[in-house]
């Protein structure tokens, strides 16, 4: 199949192309784009264009009026281009600037997020330790509680079994009086001398009754002691409940400010929960304990649940930065494709004059 032939015409094209572009016009480059035509015809025809290019522009045709004409628009033209492309140069810089501050705040938010994490991590450590020897305390006392129950019902024993003694001792004493009215007149001094002993018994049976009754009240005086401790412990665990709302509300917080830097995140609220009232009796009391340790078992749960939550919603923030930087070389990228555009404007303004 015979060879396609080149002019000059084409090889003049293709060489005013290259310099355009920035590249030096050679027989290889020229050969590439045309696909065709032999080493040395591409080199004759090269050679006679440099030669035309080496000759002066402005021939005898040509007034030096419409030259001037020329030279004057082509620097008004360049001058326009220069300003222009310095005004897009300048709002490229700018809007990079603005990106990059952009991408500082928020990575300076994150850092700020994480810390508030970490102190909020551990804050909740030591209420959970705090918890713990609440439970602790609690155990204690329900011991001590039971032991005193225990203590109480052996002294309502031994008092019930005292006044089953009095009323044996009541009722030998009718009998006494009964048989010193029978032998009264045979035996006086007996008699007296029975009462007198019967008195003794009686003054030392209540004596005994007496101490009885102290130890009966101081045992009671303990219960209420334990009982005012009892509400005391209550009212230290409902302070650690308030302090972990207040701890749910900084969490919140601090939801809602990512929520504001990063035009993503969304707003979640934690749901409180009201402890049941305390009944009147101990057991009861001591149940519902029991019940609002539970309760707040769970809500440290939850609580758990949303520090998770906000770590992935930090994790998706930090992605977002990456999209942020990946964006920032896209901009870079068109940057450069303008000026490449400008320089390829520049090249034809030039091949046309």
């Amino acid at each position: 199949m015979a060879r396609i032939g080149i002019n000059y015409q084409q090889v003049s094209i293709l060489a005013q192309e290259l310099m355009a572009s920035g590249q030096q016009p050679t027989v290889e480059r020229i050969r590439a784009r045309l696909k065709t035509g032999s080493h040395s015809t591409i080199a004759r025809y090269l050679r006679d264009w440099r030669v035309q290019q080496e000759k002066p522009l402005v021939s005898k045709e040509i007034p030096v009026e419409l030259i001037a004409l020329l030279k004057g628009l082509w620097e008004r033209v360049m001058q326009e281009a220069q300003e222009k492309i310095e005004i897009i140069s300048q709002n490229c810089n700018h809007a990079l600037q603005q990106n990059q501050d952009l991408i500082n705040n928020l990575e300076g938010d994150n850092d700020k997020k994480k810390q508030d994490l970490v102190l909020l991590e551990e804050k909740c450590d030591v209420l959970t330790q705090e918890k713990l020897t609440l439970d602790q305390n609690l155990i204690q006392l329900q011991t001590q509680i039971a032991a005193l129950q225990a203590k109480e019902q052996g002294l309502t024993i031994q008092l019930a079994d005292k006044q089953s003694y009095i009323e044996t001792l009541n009722q030998q004493h009718q009998q006494t009086q009964a048989n010193l009215e029978h032998y009264r007149t045979a035996s006086l001094e007996e008699r007296q001398m029975e009462r007198l002993r019967f008195e003794q018994q009686q003054h030392e049976l209540r004596q005994s009754l007496s101490l009885l009754k102290q130890e009966n009240d101081i045992q009671k005086q303990q219960k209420n002691d334990l009982e005012i401790l009892y509400k005391q412990i209550t009212m230290t665990q409902q302070a650690t409940e308030i302090e972990i709302q207040t701890l749910s509300l900084q969490v919140e917080t601090i939801t809602q400010e990512l929520a504001i830097a990063n035009k993503t995140l969304v707003q979640y609220s934690a749901s409180e929960q009201h402890w049941l009232q305390q009944h009147h009796t101990l057991t009861i009391k001591n149940h519902e304990q029991v019940q609002e340790i539970i309760n707040l078992n769970a809500k440290n749960a939850t609580f758990s649940e949303q520090i998770a939550t906000i770590k992935a919603q930090l994790l998706n923030t930090i992605e977002e930065n990456k999209t942020l930087h990946q964006t920032k070389k896209i901009l870079e990228q068109e940057k450069e494709q303008l000026f490449n555009l400008l320089w390829q404007l520049k090249g034809d303004l030039t091949i046309k004059i």
